[in-house]
């Protein structure tokens, strides 16, 4: 994560890598299991967010992954916040289904293909 700021407006860069070694095994009817294969996954995520004064944001975000076919989900994001305790953002683009983590909280998302999505958040 890389953020640089002048004055009122930021750039955010946010590179993360990460690779997983899966061993599968198959039951061999006496009640051991065998070694059959394994299967390497590796997976690329990128963001750029430019922030104009704290009010507006857009954001290019761009992940892949080779599982072990390659797949990979292009979205483009524009946030507005209305006041401190609101925002409103349109995601157009690709989103990578699946457990989504965040402040502690992780909850199973939808994935998104070729899709517009509307968010609206408020604090009361």
């Amino acid at each position: 994560l890389f953020t640089f700021t002048r004055g009122e407006n930021s750039i955010t860069t946010y590179i993360e890598g990460q690779i997983k070694t899966e061993k599968r095994y198959d039951e061999n009817g006496a009640g051991k299991y065998v070694f059959k294969q394994e299967a390497k996954y590796t997976s690329r995520y990128f963001s750029l967010t430019g922030n104009y004064k704290g009010r507006v944001s857009l954001t290019f975000f761009h992940e892949d992954e080779w599982a072990p076919s390659y797949s990979n989900w292009i979205g483009y994001d524009v946030t507005y916040n209305l006041n401190p305790t609101t925002q409103f953002s349109i995601f157009i683009g690709d989103q990578k289904g699946g457990l989504v983590c965040a402040n502690g909280v992780c909850a199973i998302q939808p994935g998104l293909e070729d899709a517009i999505k509307l968010t609206f958040r408020s604090l009361f």
